[in-house]
């Protein structure tokens, strides 16, 4: 979702995951967070205030209505619950402002505005479209392909710590008199390395100026 809209995977993940400490399933968590990211995006706003209003969406299901407070958050964001639930509702303002208002109202509400037709349709495409959202799809998409890499590289580095790991055990495993003569051997190997390198590469002037 991330890499298509001008949202943030860090901020999509922490939007979803205030959803599902509410108790809300994944699915209908993915489907009201995208609606609501419709929502802020038409209204100019972006990571921050999609987590501020994904918290206004916890608390009231939490709850299970909205207070005055609640709603004043989404109107000072720019979103008008009333608005929204009218169009959903048929109903008028001052009707609805005599109604408590559940989390299941306005995701639906949410959701419908950000179908085709509705108020809020296709705004993150829209705002991905500009130079900030073209910015964060780039970074979204090279966390993803991080992320991809990072998951085929895993069996090659699981294999080595382990071969790594065998070496380590069969080095314990070995009497003192046994080490004491391999450790030596790499300290003798380690101190001769440059001057082994330092003499192939005298044999490798020599071997170039006998050919000329």
């Amino acid at each position: 979702d991330a890499s298509k809209t001008s949202f943030g995977a860090d901020a999509l993940i922490e939007a979803n995951q205030y959803l599902l400490s509410a108790g809300i399933n994944a699915d209908e968590s993915m489907k009201t967070i995208l609606a609501l990211g419709d929502a802020v995006a038409a209204t100019g706003g972006g990571n921050a205030e999609l987590s501020r209003m994904a918290q206004n969406l916890q608390q009231i299901q939490n709850v299970g209505k909205a207070s005055s407070m609640d709603i004043k958050q989404f109107a000072n964001a720019g979103i008008s619950v009333y608005g929204l639930l009218s169009d959903y509702t048929g109903k008028s303002v001052e009707e609805l402002q005599e109604m408590d208002i559940t989390y299941q109202d306005l995701s639906a509400a949410l959701q419908q505005a950000a179908s085709e037709g509705g108020r809020y349709y296709g705004a993150m495409e829209s705002q991905s479209q500009t130079l900030t959202g073209s910015i964060n799809i780039l970074k979204d998409s090279f966390t993803q392909l991080l992320g991809e890499l990072n998951e085929s590289l895993v069996p090659a580095i699981t294999d080595i710590i382990q071969k790594v790991s065998d070496v380590v055990s069969g080095f314990s495993s070995l009497d003192k008199g046994t080490k004491r003569i391999i450790t030596l051997v790499l300290g003798l190997v380690a101190a001769l390395g440059p001057a082994i390198l330092a003499v192939g590469k005298i044999i490798s002037m020599v071997g170039t100026v006998t050919t000329a």
